[in-house]
């Protein structure tokens, strides 16, 4: 795998410390439009934690495209704060498409982004750094996005 100088980003195995051992995107909703909102895709998220007891191991948690974006805003302003050197292995979003010229609804564009989204969680949680982010957990529901010490921050590219 590939790694930086800077802190040693190896993409490695799943530890015992890992909350997050893996991610499924398995379908997308369709959601009519409302008075609050335009029609939409939401996508299912499953989420895998192989440390934990079963029953406890897998959770669904779902998300607008739109909630990616934002994850991944936050989550690059994040490392270029605290890690720059190792912010180019982070993955991409599929790219965003104008409404009034692609169809967000068609089921082939749906299950497109679908799959484009779930490689980009997959590559992204291949790697230590993302994958113990305090962002990263609240985003796949693990728990609540807080202000991480030094220390924490530390631990998360161990």
């Amino acid at each position: 795998p590939r790694a930086s100088q800077s802190s040693g980003i190896n993409a490695e195995y799943m530890g015992e410390k890992d909350e997050i051992t893996g991610v499924e995107i398995r379908s997308a909703t369709v959601l009519d439009s409302s008075e609050n909102s335009d029609a939409h895709a939401v996508y299912h998220i499953h989420v895998r934690n192989v440390n934990k007891d079963k029953g406890y191991n897998i959770w669904t948690i779902m998300k607008r495209f739109m909630e990616f974006v934002n994850f991944d805003k936050q989550l690059r302003e994040s490392l270029v704060a605290s890690h720059p050197a190792d912010i180019f292995c982070l993955p991409h979003l599929p790219p965003k498409l104008l409404k009034p010229y692609t169809n967000h609804t068609k089921v082939a564009f749906v299950e497109k982004r679908r799959v484009l989204l779930q490689v980009y969680l997959r590559r992204m949680i291949r790697y230590p750094l993302f994958r113990r982010h305090p962002l990263t957990l609240a985003f796949l529901g693990v728990r609540a996005a807080s202000v991480s010490t030094d220390s924490e921050r530390e631990s998360l590219s161990t």
